[in-house]
């Protein structure tokens, strides 16, 4: 069924969690029709918040925040990708929910690229509209985790905290039944992600949220895998520019791998490193670089020692292997 005006009445925050199972739709000239189930969300909420695109007041280009909820708000980012945002609440206080995922497209950009919308679709009436709409299939809503808003680093520090981000998440996985994914098949985790690196490794959240954030906006292809029992988190790496470490040229680096004792000789640590490798080989991006001080571990996933490498502030230098 077609959400109707009174369906957008609610307020961008609690809208964002509304629409995660909804589906968009999108009329094609042809007369195809394109639906895609929303998974992830983000809400904007009037000129209080300084992450919201209304935050200096009304312009030309935030016009369309200001309408009745229903409305479609389209534009360009980085002038390169159409960003889908779904007008809310009651007319005069701007706020609308950003699409950062369907099923299949994680990420805005990748929304509006499998949904085929432009910016030509910016103020189209959702509730009218024979090109774009928003229909409910009776689905029970998802279970969700929220999480802090992607990409905010210009807003107010209150601002960059709200937990506005909201990832709809699958049914939960029986213990004992192991999953690996990247942050992108499953975002939503890096909160928990980050927080169980930083237990095993000592550095600060923020340098892992950091990271990550910037691997789920798409401003890189560095990523971060895991391995879940259930919903447990028992193994992960990722993959940065440089692992602290003299030789800047051997780049990228595999960073962070850990097993939990309990989960270690199943070969979760070999799957993740050959997921990695596979994710970058697959985007041109090859070597990959590793640095360690073990000996005899890598060499069995088809690492190659390289040679000896200093790490920052290390009286010894640690091997540095290399995976072609």
């Amino acid at each position: 069924m077609r959400l109707k005006a009174l369906d957008y009445a609610g307020n961008a925050v609690e809208m964002a969690k509304f629409l995660l199972g909804k589906i968009f739709c999108r009329r094609l000239e042809d007369g195809t029709v394109l639906r895609a189930r929303i998974v992830e969300t983000e809400a904007y909420f009037g000129e209080e918040d300084t992450a919201c695109h209304a935050h200096r007041g009304r312009t030309p280009r935030t016009d369309v925040m200001y309408s009745p909820g229903g409305s479609a708000y389209v534009y360009l980012c980085y002038g390169m990708h159409a960003m889908l945002n779904v007008v809310t609440g009651p007319a005069g206080h701007p706020e609308a929910v950003l699409v950062r995922g369907v099923e299949g497209a994680v990420g805005p950009g990748r929304v509006t690229k499998a949904l085929q919308i432009a910016c030509g679709l910016n103020r189209e009436n959702l509730v009218s509209s024979e090109r774009l709409w928003i229909e409910s299939d009776g689905a029970p809503s998802p279970r969700f985790t929220a999480s802090p808003r992607v990409g905010i680093g210009y807003a107010s520090k209150c601002d960059q905290k709200r937990r506005w981000r909201f990832v709809a998440r699958e049914t939960s996985t029986p213990a004992g039944i192991l999953r690996f994914l990247s942050l992108r098949a499953e975002p939503g985790l890096e909160a928990a992600a980050a927080a169980w690196f930083h237990a095993k490794w000592s550095v600060p959240e923020k340098a892992y949220l950091d990271c990550m954030d910037a691997y789920l906006a798409g401003r890189t292809e560095y990523g971060w895998y895991l391995c879940l029992d259930g919903d447990r988190i028992v193994g992960g790496l990722g993959v940065i520019e440089n692992d602290f470490h003299e030789r800047k040229d051997l780049a990228p680096n595999v960073c962070a791998v850990y097993v939990e004792e309990s989960h270690r000789r199943r070969g979760i640590a070999g799957r993740l490193l050959d997921r990695a490798v596979e994710d970058l080989r697959s985007k041109g991006i090859s070597p990959v670089y590793l640095l360690t001080d073990h000996t005899g571990f890598y060499e069995r996933y088809g690492w190659e020692y390289l040679c000896p490498v200093p790490g920052d502030g290390a009286d010894e230098p640690s091997r540095m292997y290399v995976h072609r």
